[in-house]
């Protein structure tokens, strides 16, 4: 994330230059207009005073795979006065829209592409809410719940809302499938400025809601939801989300635009991730967050309820509580303004309402960074440390780390994964399902349910959230509720709202037989032969005991290497060479491990009755400490061992090779063997995600020459000082 002081030093220094050139197609500033500006304008600028409005797409099946424009119209004041078009948000095939608009009375369509000519027609219309929305200036910061029926063959629907054909050629198609890791050209620098300088540009690409994997909500894993700073995105996170135990833990990321209010975003993370209301409620979470997230997950966590998701734990890394004086100068001497500045400014009315208690059960920890005597480059170490958040943290620590560089350096990971430690999931399943799996098992699951209602003679529509998330909106028998219904490794159903309230007005409020619940998941289990628990999760937030100083885990990961050992014993000019095999366990940095060597080559003894050949064998076993975690470029490893040496001494006849490589008739065997020590010490250099080059030195001593009399003349096979190169292969095993 660039520096902030950057983006207001040139916002107040070049504010014309960049108000003609980056910000031209926005046609204004948010400051003011040289002539009075349409609402568009006002939209594409993002004011200050932009609020956020947000619903649910309600789908018949068969529009599932249409994709659909949400587009905002002024309301008309007069009868024949025209409305404006004044925001298209592009929402594919998902469920949920969302974006930000000016001060005004409001309408909302739902428009497809169905002749793929790049334009929107009004015979295209697929939706539409006729009732008017009037979002206030003195109102919430954020509207929900503004849901669209989306339904082609109604007869309601108006066919005159467009004075002209609207171009959709320039819009993206929004994102919604995974990606494989947080450095992907999705949450690249570009795209998360784009987030400061134009909010709803950024939410007509991408989602709210990110995953690397497809998140599992039957799961009793802690789900880690990450929150990125000012001009950031989930990238910032990648180095933590590599070091996780994803057996432990399931994460998911709030990509938001930073450019808009803190109110706002806050209320919105809160909502999708928390209330119920768009994810499912999950039985714990944790709230990570960078700089600036570190505000937009407190606003959040004043926002929670009894009935919202638990989050046991919130940390945050250099999170400016005490405000950013620079950001005032940019409010006050700026042409563009950045709407968040505002709130992030020292002596904002959002800071200054921000430290409200912390809901039951939830901890607090934060970590500072100063790289720089009294900053951490970015932010100063007297706002990360802000009296107000020191007092509601259970913990505070400063690292010698820059604003960025937090967030890869070791020793704050070792930090943050010891937090987590103590909240790994307790409960234990049998078998994980995974990703492909839970998606496949979903569709069946949600056709299943689509049939069961058919069949009941019940109306329904979906909403589309994840993969293997869906939401139906149910009307029949005099009643109405919202069925959620999760798969992963069992389903999930939730009723949402048993009174669900319609857009054209109230469905009746009777209530459905209790039975009716029951009824459909008896049906869907019979039809799949799956286990489907209906209990919502516990309100109790999980036990967080004090972080250890050590991290483990259960079952440890294990080491195997294999490769080449080449012995040379001091004072004999012998080398033998063997085949190390090794095998090693880790808890934390400290693990045991036991190597077996097994003998390749060995010189020829030369003497005048007798050729001899010593191939020894070699076993060690002891405790290693090793440096690096799984995702490190470099390891290095320790150990010492106690192990021994052994094997057979074969006397035959003398060879005329000098190389031992014809060897003569067997004469004798002997058996030779000694205790030994030994020290190792190897370095290693990751070649793939869980293999490594590693070489080094062993060196140590026999308790005991292994030594043989021929001829009257003592002759000594292996000397008790020894040191061992060795180099090889090693593969991790998670």
């Amino acid at each position: 994330m660039p520096n902030l002081r950057i983006y207001i030093s040139l916002a107040v220094t070049l504010g014309t230059c960049l108000q003609a050139c980056a910000y031209k197609p926005l046609a204004g500033s948010s400051i003011g207009y040289k002539i009075s500006p349409t609402l568009r304008e006002e939209a594409a600028a993002a004011g200050e005073s932009n609020l956020y409005v947000q619903g649910w797409l309600q789908r018949v099946s068969q529009e599932e795979k249409t994709n659909l424009y949400v587009v905002a119209l002024s309301a008309p004041q007069a009868k024949k006065q025209p409305r404006e078009v004044v925001q298209i948000m592009p929402v594919g095939s998902g469920g949920l829209y969302g974006m930000f608009l000016p001060n005004a009375d409001y309408q909302f369509a739902v428009f497809a592409d169905r002749n793929k000519n790049r334009l929107l027609e009004n015979d295209e219309i697929l939706g539409w809410r006729s009732r008017r929305v009037s979002l206030l200036q003195n109102g919430p910061n954020s509207y929900f719940n503004l849901d669209i029926d989306v339904n082609s063959s109604a007869k309601s629907l108006p066919d005159d809302l467009l004075q002209e054909p609207l171009s959709v050629s320039s819009l993206p198609t929004p994102q919604y499938q995974p990606e494989k890791d947080l450095l992907s050209k999705r949450y690249s620098d570009e795209e998360g400025t784009l987030g400061l300088i134009n909010p709803n540009a950024f939410l007509q690409k991408f989602s709210q809601i990110q995953y690397l994997q497809e998140p599992d909500f039957t799961d009793p894993r802690p789900t880690i939801v990450s929150v990125h700073g000012i001009d950031g995105t989930p990238s910032v996170f990648d180095y933590l989300e590599k070091q996780l135990d994803h057996t432990g833990f399931q994460s998911l990321y709030f990509y938001y635009p930073s450019g808009a209010r803190l109110p706002s975003s806050a209320e919105i993370l809160q909502r999708i991730f928390f209330s119920g209301d768009v994810l499912p409620r999950m039985k714990g979470a944790v709230l990570t967050a960078h700089s600036m997230g570190g505000l937009v997950a407190k606003g959040a966590l004043n926002r929670q309820s009894k009935n919202s998701t638990p989050i046991a734990l919130t940390i945050s890394f250099v999170t400016p509580y005490g405000g950013v004086e620079a950001a005032n100068a940019g409010i006050n001497s700026s042409p563009f303004r950045v709407p968040s500045w505002v709130d992030v400014a020292s002596g904002s009315t959002y800071l200054s309402q921000l430290f409200q208690p912390l809901p039951q059960g939830t901890q607090f920890h934060l970590i500072a960074g100063n790289s720089a005597g009294k900053s951490d480059g970015t932010i100063s170490v007297q706002s990360q440390l802000f009296a107000p958040a020191l007092a509601q943290a259970q913990s505070a620590l400063t690292l010698k780390c820059s604003h960025v560089g937090i967030m890869s350096d070791p020793r704050a990971a070792k930090i943050y994964l010891s937090l987590l430690t103590n909240l790994e999931g307790k409960e234990t399943l049998t078998r994980r399902v995974n990703e492909i799996e839970r998606i496949a098992r979903a569709k069946l699951t949600f056709a299943a349910l689509a049939q069961q209602l058919e069949s009941a003679s019940l109306s329904f529509r979906v909403m589309d959230v994840t993969q293997t998330l869906r939401r139906f909106a149910i009307e029949g028998s005099g009643a109405s509720l919202v069925l959620q219904v999760a798969v992963g490794q069992a389903i999930r159903a939730d009723i949402v709202s048993p009174t669900y309230q319609r857009m054209d007005g109230p469905w009746p409020s009777t209530n459905f037989p209790e039975e009716f619940l029951e009824f459909i998941i008896s049906e869907i289990q019979s039809t799949l032969e799956v286990d489907l628990p209906t209990d919502a999760p516990s309100n109790t937030p999980p036990p967080l005991p004090p972080a250890p100083n050590v991290i483990t885990s259960f079952p440890p990961p294990v080491h195997l290497f294999m490769g080449l050992s080449a012995t040379g014993n001091l004072g004999e000019q012998y080398l033998t060479v063997q085949v190390p095999i090794e095998f090693s366990m880790y808890w934390g940095n400290w693990g045991f491990g036991t190597d077996v060597r097994l003998p390749l080559f060995a010189p020829t003894i030369q003497t005048a009755t007798a050729d001899l050949k010593f191939h020894p064998f070699g076993v060690g076993m002891g405790p290693r400490l090793r440096f690096g975690d799984k995702n490190a470029l470099v390891v290095a490893q320790g150990g010492i061992n106690m192990g021994a040496e052994f094997g057979t001494l074969r006397f035959t006849e003398p060879s005329d090779d000098d190389f031992g490589r014809k060897e003569g008739d067997l004469i004798d065997l002997k058996s030779l063997a000694s205790w030994s020590a030994y020290g190792s010490a190897h370095v290693g250099f990751r070649i793939s995600k869980d293999f490594y080059v590693r070489a080094g030195l062993d060196g140590g001593s026999l308790f005991s020459p292994l030594s043989i009399n021929v001829d009257e003349e003592k002759i000594t096979l292996l000397q008790p000082a020894f040191i061992r190169g060795v180099a090889g292969i090693e593969i991790r095993i998670p």
